[in-house]
């Protein structure tokens, strides 16, 4: 259960009760973003080859890009632990924001790539990420 202490809320019926509806609001919200985000990301499978490759790329881009600042800054430079090393690596294999395509105004084909590329790459995302822990 929520509780906010200092501010008597969780001590009367009606803090509590504010208290329960902020708590059953605040478990709905990530599924109902989920459905939101999902809803907007279909896959098809007609450009499977070209958004597979430019996926592979980019990640193999970003973590190389994160390997070169990790050894030079995170290690060499400024001489932080593991922490800061899982946590740079973790920011590079994440994939692209979902709100890249609603910048692109209507319908059209480019847009039907990127929304496939968003979704290939939260996958190869989700597979990287505890391989990439692991190796640390």
């Amino acid at each position: 259960m929520l509780t906010i202490t200092g501010t008597g809320m969780d001590s009367n019926p009606v803090g509590l009760a504010v208290l329960d509806a902020v708590e059953m609001v605040g478990n709905v919200t990530v599924p109902m973003m989920l459905i939101v985000v999902g809803f907007e990301l279909p896959f098809e499978f007609h450009n499977m080859k070209s958004i597979l490759l430019a996926v592979v790329l980019r990640m193999v881009m970003m973590l190389a890009l994160a390997y070169l600042i990790n050894k030079f800054v995170i290690q060499q430079w400024l001489q932080l632990d593991e922490l800061y090393t899982a946590a740079l690596y973790t920011m590079f294999i994440l994939p692209p924001p979902f709100v890249i395509p609603l910048s692109i105004i209507g319908e059209c084909e480019h847009k039907n790539y990127v929304l496939n590329f968003v979704s290939l790459h939260l996958f190869v995302s989700m597979i990287a990420f505890p391989v990439v822990m692991a190796l640390l």
